[in-house]
């Protein structure tokens, strides 16, 4: 398996993970460190920063 098919499907899991619980909420979700400047590696954590838009 190559690097772009592992970040893609691990991309693609973590959208639906933020899309299935936070759909009803009014956040903003943040993408940041070695996943967000695409130098991740499979040992990576994903950094993530939700911060709401309006009272929740």
């Amino acid at each position: 398996m190559n690097e772009q098919s592992f970040r893609d499907r691990i991309m693609d899991e973590f959208k639906h993970i933020v899309l299935s619980e936070l759909h009803k909420e009014n956040v903003r979700v943040y993408l940041f460190g070695s996943w967000a400047r695409q130098e991740e590696r499979q040992s990576s954590d994903i950094g993530i920063l939700s911060l709401a838009v309006t009272e929740l």
